[in-house]
């Protein structure tokens, strides 16, 4: 019997690897190029109307994720990747504005104002010559100093973007009671003429930091003849409804109020989150005029639609605190909830709301 000659092959690991980094490469380069051309392949961007689907849904977990994704492949393939000349860095810049926006939603601000820093730097590298990119930049900045009560940082920015944007800067006078201040620039003659004449979006924000104004400083009087001698040069009829509901709130005029917010709440045209602030008006509003049922009612509903919400987002946590005044059987739980999610934030101490939920939710609720 013939004996059967086994031979063994050694493996070499060496022959292999060029031919397996070569497939490898052969195969990335080919999956770039495939999303590259179904990335583009779309005059709208998929990841985008989806970002923008879930956030108007107040899914701001689901739509930072989408934009996250679309930001990454902007990155890789709208400016990595072209020539210098054909570089389009705005797609780009706009898709992480908008996950910027979302983590400011979820209560992350601290983050925000990381990111915002570092797309600022980016902004003022590729586009130097974008001025008004970058000043906006710088006042969503402030803005975002302004939510957490840090004034003293927002203020100076404001301050510099003064004759590009003022009515932001008059506002944080209005919110750090500063009145004497905010009035000084109101009543420059350039502000004056903007709001009495102006037509543009500049008037329309003057018009109703104005407003705000007179509202801050309990003349309800001058606040009601200015409204009614300017709005309709800068208001739509939606903003006008909510300005006279708010005023006729604030004049304890409940019946006239709660039909304005009822006609404002069944209009889809404000966000999830402007809406919810008017709903929150609305509850305290029915509670203050003896409807109880009701106000707990309005509260529920928000709840529903803040399941998404990060648990430290200003809209829950004003939520929760808004509750504690109106539901007689679960105050405490309410006002407990609001509470740890407010120390949460761990607001530091020069913090214009350090220690104060009540302010805090007062300013954080506005519209």
């Amino acid at each position: 019997m013939k004996k059967k000659l086994k031979i063994k092959v050694k493996n070499n690991p060496k022959n292999h690897k060029p031919i397996i980094f070569f497939a490898i490469t052969v195969v990335l380069l080919a999956a770039i190029g495939f999303f590259e051309g179904m990335y583009f392949l779309f005059e709208e961007n998929i990841l985008t109307q989806k970002g923008l689907i879930s956030y108007q849904n107040g899914q701001y977990k689901n739509a930072e994720r989408y934009y996250n994704a679309d930001t990454a492949l902007q990155k890789l393939f709208a400016v990595t990747l072209k020539a210098t000349k054909d570089k389009d860095f705005y797609a780009y810049f706009e898709s992480k504005e908008e996950m910027i926006k979302c983590l400011i939603e979820r209560g992350n601000i601290s983050k925000a104002i990381k990111e915002y820093k570092k797309f600022l730097a980016e902004v003022q590298t590729n586009c130097p010559h974008d001025e008004d990119m970058s000043n906006l930049i710088n006042l969503q900045i402030a803005n975002c100093y302004a939510t957490i009560g840090l004034y003293n940082k927002a203020i100076p920015i404001y301050e510099k973007l003064q004759n590009w944007y003022p009515q932001n800067l008059i506002q944080a006078y209005i919110d750090t009671k500063n009145y004497e201040k905010a009035s000084a620039i109101i009543n420059t003659d350039e502000i004056r003429a903007k709001i009495e004449e102006g037509e543009d979006s500049d008037a329309i924000a003057l018009g109703y930091t104005l407003l705000n104004y007179y509202k801050a400083i309990g003349r309800y009087d001058l606040a009601c003849e200015n409204y009614t001698k300017k709005a309709p040069s800068f208001e739509t009829d939606i903003i006008s409804a909510l300005n006279l509901a708010d005023l006729n709130y604030l004049q304890k005029n409940y019946a006239k109020s709660q039909e304005l917010f009822e006609e404002l709440l069944t209009s889809a045209a404000f966000s999830q989150n402007t809406r919810h602030k008017i709903q929150l008006k609305y509850a305290i509003l029915l509670y203050e005029s003896g409807k109880s049922y009701q106000a707990e009612k309005a509260i529920e509903d928000i709840f529903k639609e803040q399941k998404e919400l990060f648990e430290l987002s200003p809209e829950i946590i004003c939520t929760n605190y808004t509750a504690s005044k109106i539901f007689e059987q679960k105050s405490k739980n309410f006002a407990n909830t609001a509470q740890k999610k407010f120390d949460r934030l761990k607001l530091p101490a020069e913090s214009l709301f350090y220690n104060d939920l009540d302010y805090f939710c007062k300013i954080n609720t506005r519209y």
